[in-house]
């Protein structure tokens, strides 16, 4: 039928894919942002109905969860671990930390892998609301942890995200229950 109309779809779909190319050239030239130095770079996720952020530097990768190994004696908030990119990641449920009821993975469950230069774990995740800069003035002291509990929480902004302290986070070491680490 496209021919009979002189192949007009062969030519939107040849414009298209011009269009397309030409974007990716002036994004490829596009200087990266950069943050302003009284703002944090962050990822903004969420965890049951409560909004986190994390310094973006720290995420090195989003993905789908596609299997999980429990391992349901560990304890809180390790959970798992799980195929990330040919290895092996330990997969954290922060709901357990925070004493909510964990749930069950879903098609739309993700996890972040998060480290320096290389992942050092990964934190489940419901969704991923973007990327935005948090300016240090905007941050209030974050709410008080209970006696013995490690505080991994650097402030709150003003529409109550969570500003999650990365380098805290990532200086706890998940190990399985027997003590050995998952990861070779």
């Amino acid at each position: 039928m496209t021919r009979a109309f002189g192949g007009t779809a062969d030519v939107r779909a040849a414009q298209v894919k011009d269009v397309l190319r030409a974007r990716a050239r002036a994004l490829a030239q596009t200087p990266p942002t950069t943050t302003r130095p009284d703002a944090i770079d962050a990822l903004v996720f969420g965890i049951g109905d409560e909004r986190f952020a994390l310094e973006a530097r720290f995420v090195l990768g989003v993905f789908r969860v596609p299997t999980l190994c429990l391992l349901p004696p560990a304890a809180a908030p390790l959970i798992g671990i799980t195929e990330w990119r040919g290895d092996l990641l330990t997969l954290l449920d922060l709901r357990r930390a925070l004493g909510q009821p964990s749930h069950a993975l879903t098609d739309r469950t993700v996890a972040l892998a998060l480290g320096e230069r290389q992942p050092s774990f990964g934190i489940l995740a419901d969704a991923v609301h973007g990327h935005r800069a948090i300016p240090l003035a905007d941050l209030a002291a974050a709410p008080s942890a209970p006696a013995g509990t490690p505080r991994h929480l650097r402030g709150i902004t003003s529409d109550a995200v969570l500003l999650v302290d990365a380098l805290a986070l990532l200086e706890f070491q998940p190990s399985p229950p027997n003590g050995h680490s998952p990861l070779p």
